[in-house]
């Protein structure tokens, strides 16, 4: 499904911007509900064209939004593009989750048009994605591994086997001939 250019979301959003319609909040927290529900997501935030939270559904705990967060969100409503699978820990966000956020801007009402709003899809990263990443391994002493370079650093994205709660905190030497995690960003065969 497309969400971003659902005419009626957008006509809310522009009626509930600077003033307060409770019929019209009713609606729109109705209709965020059922994407959470349909999506099966932990919360589903609705923004305005300032990246304001206008609505919301789901946990509370993954209510809140960053400042880091926020100007991600803004540049996606400046561009009118989807900021698609934004893994990032968010310090607002109930005890530090590591979140997975869609941020889906939703069209103006003519091509062209700036955004109205945006609707953030929102999911803990460790509720779904993590347990597939650590399900991959095929043995008991075999693990699957999220990791990225970052500077002369290997930044592991997700948890650690033995390591609690590793997910976008734990660091590792790049250059650490040891590591596969920093072999394989570096191009190396990993036995």
């Amino acid at each position: 499904k497309s969400y971003g250019g659902a005419r009626t979301l957008r006509e809310q959003v522009t009626a509930l911007e600077g003033r307060e319609d409770a019929v019209t909040r009713t609606s729109v927290a109705a209709r965020i509900e059922e994407i959470r529900r349909e999506l099966d997501l932990d919360a589903v935030l609705l923004l305005d064209s300032r990246a304001q939270l206008l609505a919301a559904a789901g946990d509370p705990g993954f209510r809140e939004l960053s400042g880091a967060f926020l100007e991600r969100a803004r540049s996606a409503l400046g561009s009118g593009e989807m900021l698609s699978a934004y893994l990032h820990r968010d310090s607002q966000a109930d005890g530090g989750s590591v979140l997975v956020d869609d941020v889906v801007p939703l069209a103006g009402p003519v091509a062209g048009a700036a955004a109205v709003g945006a609707l953030v899809l929102r999911e803990d990263a460790r509720r779904r994605m993590f347990r597939l990443i650590r399900d991959l391994g095929p043995g008991e002493t075999d693990e699957a591994l999220l990791v990225r370079r970052d500077g002369d650093e290997v930044l592991y994205l997700s948890d650690v086997r033995y390591l609690e709660d590793a997910a976008l905190r734990l660091r590792r030497p790049l250059d650490d001939a040891d590591l596969p995690a920093a072999r394989a960003l570096r191009g190396a065969s990993v036995e």
